[in-house]
Formats: C-alpha cells, structure tokens, sequence
C-alpha cells in the first residue's frame, strides 16, 4: 500500500465538511451544545499592550487589559444540515486528508508529515494548505468572479504548533529558538484593520527575527515572499481618493489536529459567527511588541449575541479554514434585539445561564442556521478561542494542533 501526500497542485476534493465528512454527522440535524468559559476582555480597555520574543513567548502577561470570564452555550455544529461557510461565517470545516493509499506495492510509503519539524511542515505541509485555500476560495461565487473571487496568489507564511499535555511537550526541530505553544483561550482576533494591511507590505520585505519563511529556499534573507508591486495594488487605492483597492486581499488559517490517531477530545477551537459580532462596539486592540515590528490583534468585550460554535471530535483529516482578515468584507449588521438581562458570568447558577442562553438562542440561533443565504454578506474576520470541555473524564486529554496563516492576493 502506498501512502501519498496531497499538495498545492492535487486535484484532490477539499469541498465542505457537510458533503464529504462521516456519515454519522451529516444524519444528525439535532443542536448539540456544551458549556463553555471564555476569558473577555472589559469594555473598559482601550488599548492593551504585550511583548514577544524570538521564541514565540510572550514576555509576562497582557498589560492595561481587564478580564471578565463569561460561561455560555457552544454549539456543536457538526449535526447542522446547513454548514458555516468561510464567506458569510468566517469558517468552514473541509475534508481535506493529507494522505491518500494506494494497492501499487512497487511504490514505497511516502512518510507522514512531522509537524514537530519546522523544515517538513514548510516544504511539505505549507503547499497542502495554499492548496486548501485556493480550493476552499475559488468555489465561492462572487459578484465580479474574474477579480473578486478567483485567487491570483496564495501563500503560507506562519505557523504555530499548539500542544496541551500533561507532560513537558516535545521540541520543535529545525526551528531555531521557537517553540511549541499552549491552545490560547483567550477570545481574539489575529489582525486589525491596521495590522492586516502593515503585515502584508512586511510580506514584500525583507524576513524579520520572527518569520519563519527566513529558511524557505524560495527566497533569499535580502528578497520577500509577495512581490512588492501586487501588495501595493492590494493595500492601497488606485485612484486620487485612494477609495478602491486594485486588488482584494485576506489572511486566512487553516487549523488541523495533527494527531493522526486521536480526535480532538479536549481544548477545541470555538468561533463566533461573523454575522452576530458588532465590530464597531465588541472589539480593543492589542499591540503586540516584536524585537523589529509591532503587531496588532483584537480582542473581544462581551456581547449576548455572539453565537459560539465549534466541530466536536475534529480528526487528522479534517480541517478548519478561517478568515484573519478579509479587505472585502462588508460591515456586519446590527446585532438581534434581545431582552435586557445580566451577562451570564462563570458565577452564575445554572438555572441563570441556561435562562439568559435560551433568550439569546431564541433570538439568534434560529436565524443563523441558515445564514449561508445571506449572499451579499462577506465575513471579515472571525474570532476566536480554544475552550475547557466539561467533564472529568476529559481533563488530562492531550491537544495538539497547528494552524498555518496564508496570504491571498487576488
């Protein structure tokens, strides 16, 4: 049997989860949900601050931010007739094995990918998911196909190994002094409306200390990754008002567990659905201090309509694409009226949250279900955050995991 690994140029089916993943799913139309706690940023943050080392560390904790926990219901959206779409949602979930067999005894085994190798997961793994991507992207249909919808480039460029364990995680390798991360539980967004656009044009320079596309042979430590003429095209306008962009642009991830045997059982990924976050009230900055660059993520203040959801039991050959950042999106609508009511903090009874979570769900819920027929709605960004699943039995559960941020100029 010959093991074979799926790239950029395989005409291998990436379409919907919903189509092409267990059967056992795609019977199931019943909501599941499960609770979860989520860390919040206060509304009375403005603009917070950190600093990152060439590890990957962050250096202490997150200044000038204060922190509210808020217990509310994920659904398990797995069951849905009416999958998430990565357009309107800002996520989907994609059947996208890395492998395929075949009964050719005259050809050997090609090895599966070490994720803990940082040279095997970009020569490898980072052609896979530009390939995703670009699959993923050009079955969207778009008002102007041509320019809006079709991807003139896409281009992997970061990665973080996410593991939690009971014990010391192992080392990455060929890696330099990175490290392997711990799931982040924290609700946020990667980039802003500033640090999506200033992290492209760095793209079209020269590697900085923290870029891991330092050691791609693709390019030298004097060149970078995007050509410098397209990224100018996609950051600013072409006219006098500089109010159209020659060129769209997005950041999106794609999250896989890399555990080949185990699904993921404890610390999956949650995310809000785009179309019940409010962007202009819900989100604060976090500046992010590197040794050569300052980043910017969102964080997230409370907000009862945001809806949670999230894939139970995610496998190896499974994974979850989503929006970074999308210079196309459009701006989200006014959240549901909902009745005034206390935020369901992680002290509250359970008879409380199941009260305010049933308001909220009546309200939200029913209408997102099928909110893949919002056409004329493009997702900009999605947050998100890993999350405790509840229950004894899971606490000591490993997680282990890698999203790898791609660019994509069309």
């Amino acid at each position: 049997m010959t093991t074979t690994l799926h790239g950029e140029n395989d005409n291998a089916d990436h379409s919907s989860l919903a189509a092409a993943s267990s059967s056992a799913a795609a019977a199931d139309t019943t909501t599941k949900t499960v609770w979860g706690t989520f860390q919040y940023v206060h509304p009375s943050t403005t603009v917070a601050h950190l600093g990152r080392d060439t590890t990957g560390d962050d250096a202490g904790t997150i200044q000038n931010a204060t922190w509210t926990s808020y217990t509310v219901q994920v659904e398990d959206v797995r069951g849905r007739t009416v999958q998430p779409t990565l357009q309107v949602n800002g996520v989907q979930l994609t059947f996208s094995p890395l492998y395929h067999h075949s009964n050719n005894d005259n050809n050997n085994d090609i090895p599966m990918i070490d994720f803990l190798d940082q040279h095997d997961v970009l020569q490898r793994y980072y052609p896979h998911c530009e390939g995703l991507v670009r699959q993923c992207l050009t079955t969207i249909q778009g008002k102007d196909e041509e320019q809006e919808a079709v991807p003139y480039l896409v281009r992997a460029f970061d990665h973080n190994v996410r593991i939690h364990a009971a014990q010391q995680p192992p080392a990455l390798k060929n890696a330099g002094d990175s490290k392997t991360q711990t799931p982040l539980c924290l609700v946020h967004g990667d980039y802003t409306d500033r640090s999506a656009p200033r992290r492209l044009e760095y793209l079209s320079q020269p590697p900085r200390a923290n870029d891991v596309w330092r050691s791609m042979s693709l390019t030298s430590s004097d060149h970078g990754l995007l050509d410098p003429q397209l990224v100018q095209e996609a950051i600013q306008g072409d006219d006098e008002t500089g109010t159209r962009r020659r060129r769209r642009f997005a950041i999106i991830n794609v999250w896989r567990n890399i555990d080949p045997i185990h699904p993921v059982r404890q610390w999956p990924l949650a995310c809000v659905d785009a179309t019940t976050l409010s962007p202009e009230t819900d989100v604060r900055t976090l500046q992010i201090q590197y040794t050569d660059r300052i980043g910017e993520n969102y964080l997230v203040t409370y907000n009862a309509s945001h809806n949670w959801m999230y894939w139970s039991d995610m496998t190896h050959d499974e994974a979850l694409v989503l929006k970074q950042w999308d210079s196309a999106g459009t701006t989200n609508p006014a959240p549901p009226t909902t009745q005034a009511q206390a935020p369901p903090t992680s002290e509250q009874t359970q008879e409380q949250k199941e009260e305010n979570n049933n308001n909220n769900n009546n309200n939200n819920n029913k209408d997102n279900k099928d909110d893949t027929n919002k056409e004329d709605f493009v997702s900009t960004f999605c947050i998100h955050s890993a999350f405790e699943l509840p229950g004894q039995e899971l606490k000591n559960l490993e997680r282990r995991s890698i999203e790898v941020r791609c660019v994509v100029i069309y």
